[in-house]
């Protein structure tokens, strides 16, 4: 390589690191549970709307750091449990396991991201709609798609529709 190039080159990587830098900068990283708790105010104000109520609450780990929120069905002996989750494959095993769910008989966890319902964990999807956030962000777009994963299954005799 030429002293000019290897100079190009090291100008180049300079540059991608003082862009970086300034993406991390100029993007508010917000803390993981105060995130998820105006997320979970939404979710609720949507489950009020489709008559299910706040029922429950519990902790799925130890350390309280992955929560399952329920909510009852106003009408009928059912309805559903969600949780945030950021990319982890903890919470999506702890949420997956049937012994954390002692008083409810649960269906099967799907997943929903961006109004959108996955059978698996969306790593990909969640990848890009976080990349495409920090980039509207920065370029001074309003950017108000939700960016966590809820995970989410029904429990009980009556399973309503829900997404």
């Amino acid at each position: 390589m030429s002293p000019r190039n290897k100079n190009v080159f090291i100008c180049l990587i300079l540059l991608l690191g003082v862009v970086s830098i300034t993406l991390k900068i100029t993007y508010k990283i917000t803390n993981t549970y105060s995130s998820h708790q105006s997320e979970m105010a939404l979710i609720t104000r949507y489950m009020v709307a489709h008559d299910l109520f706040p029922h429950d609450r519990f902790n799925l780990n130890q350390d309280g750091s992955f929560i399952a929120y329920v909510y009852r069905h106003a009408s009928c002996d059912g309805g559903w449990i969600i949780t945030p989750m950021s990319r982890n494959s903890e919470g999506v095993s702890l949420f997956s396991r049937q012994a954390v769910y002692k008083h409810y008989s649960t269906g099967a966890v799907s997943y929903m991201l961006q109004r959108k319902t996955y059978n698996a964990f969306p790593s990909f999807e969640m990848w890009v709609a976080q990349k495409v956030r920090v980039l509207k962000h920065v370029l001074g777009f309003k950017t108000l798609h939700v960016t966590t994963v809820f995970a989410f299954r029904s429990f009980g005799k009556c399973h309503a529709t829900l997404f």
